[in-house]
């Protein structure tokens, strides 16, 4: 009888490490849609924060959002100068999105950290994006991060679908009831981002006019 009980402790020690093993090897994916800051700073109107954030687990059929996206930013162009309105909520994903959500996770492993290579183009030719410039940050098992950057172009069906689907399910539902959540700072994830070498190449368009109306501004990365 206490050889079964050994024997039994030993196996679910071992089922218990293989668990273990199997989730730190598990790859996590924030991507990160530019736009205006949650927090408007008036002492530098060039700042850029992220209007919608997700944060997704490999092979996970959930993913968390935040998005800042206000129906007067998006209607009129205009929003209070004091914040932005976050709203924090899980998502089930559907078998296709998951599966996008772990084709870019796959798409970005092998590569260096920056701007994705396919997605150059000349800066005279570039129009109205709606979908703007992403940020992917790629934390592996190991727990470091790799940063990347993106415009919605020249890249795989899965990736520019993926993007889409995120840039939908961002927009504001007054159906969609919040959860509560720590808050995520993403300006400030934004902003230490940006400042990376790696981000010296990436696609922003014009610097704004004037506080009010919100066209994505030029940044200019710290060497």
């Amino acid at each position: 009888m206490i050889r079964h009980h050994l024997f039994f402790c030993i196996l679910c020690l071992i089922i218990y490490s293989c668990n273990q093993r199997v989730n730190s090897n598990k790859y996590t994916l924030e991507i990160i849609n530019l736009g205006t800051p949650q927090y408007y700073d008036t002492n530098n109107p060039l700042k850029l924060g992220g209007i919608i954030y997700t944060f997704y687990q490999q092979d996970n059929d959930s993913v968390l959002y935040k998005t800042c996206r206000m129906k007067e930013l998006e209607e009129i162009g205009t929003f209070r100068p004091d914040s932005l309105t976050a709203k924090y909520f899980n998502i089930n994903v559907k078998e296709s999105i998951k599966a996008e959500f772990n084709y870019l996770i796959n798409y970005l492993k092998p590569l260096n950290d920056g701007r994705l290579p396919t997605t150059y183009r000349d800066p005279e030719t570039i129009g109205c994006n709606l979908l703007g410039t992403w940020i992917a940050i790629l934390t592996d098992s190991i727990g470091k991060r790799h940063y990347f950057n993106f415009p919605v172009y020249n890249l795989p069906n899965e990736i520019e679908s993926l993007c889409r689907n995120i840039y939908s399910t961002g927009y504001p539902d007054s159906s969609r009831h919040s959860i509560f959540h720590n808050h995520i700072n993403t300006d400030s994830i934004v902003e230490s981002t940006l400042k990376l070498k790696t981000m010296e190449s990436i696609e922003l368009f014009q610097e704004p006019r004037t506080n009010i109306k919100f066209i994505p501004p030029r940044f200019i990365p710290k060497k």
